[in-house]
């Protein structure tokens, strides 16, 4: 039903309902939207100003999609000195709705990026300047372990070599 609007003032005769049932628990870990990773295929060798294709399968296991517009950033931490450079992807996140997810890019590496080895992160950051590098702002996908609390990156386990 992509339920987007709402909350625990929506109607206190159905959320009783709801207890009564005992689904409560269920509507209250998928309102909204719950992204899951599932699948990430992407060659491991990246060539600089040369397309790559990436493929991310999440799963929305929630009961909408995200509601604020907002971009999908891959981006690459170099392993030597952590710099790090931002790709920007052409998804249309608001559109994630319930269900399977097929996320599929091609993309760039830019020349400016340096050759060596780094580590890919999914970021899904406000659309606003004023909150876009604040993690609290950014999508978490439900996965364990892939968060980073300082950055609002989602870790995707996954290393690239750029030459």
């Amino acid at each position: 039903m992509h339920y987007s609007y709402l909350n625990s003032s929506y109607n206190m005769d159905v959320i009783k309902d709801w207890e009564k049932g005992g689904c409560i628990a269920s509507v209250n870990r998928n309102l909204g939207y719950r992204l899951v990773m599932r699948e990430l295929d992407y060659p491991e060798t990246l060539i600089k100003e040369k397309p790559f294709h990436i493929k991310l399968t999440l799963e929305n296991v929630g009961f909408a999609s995200p509601y604020n517009p907002r971009n999908l950033w891959i981006v690459l931490r170099n392993q030597k000195d952590n710099k790090e450079y931002f790709i920007q992807c052409k998804a249309d996140v608001q559109k994630w709705f319930t269900g399977k997810i097929a996320c599929n890019e091609n993309v760039t590496i830019p020349s400016t990026i340096p050759a060596g080895k780094y580590e890919l992160f999914l970021n899904l950051p406000d659309k606003y300047e004023s909150l876009s590098k604040r993690a609290e702002y950014s999508i978490r996908l439900a996965n364990d372990n892939t968060w980073e609390e300082k950055t609002g990156y989602n870790k995707l386990n996954a290393f690239v070599t750029v030459k």
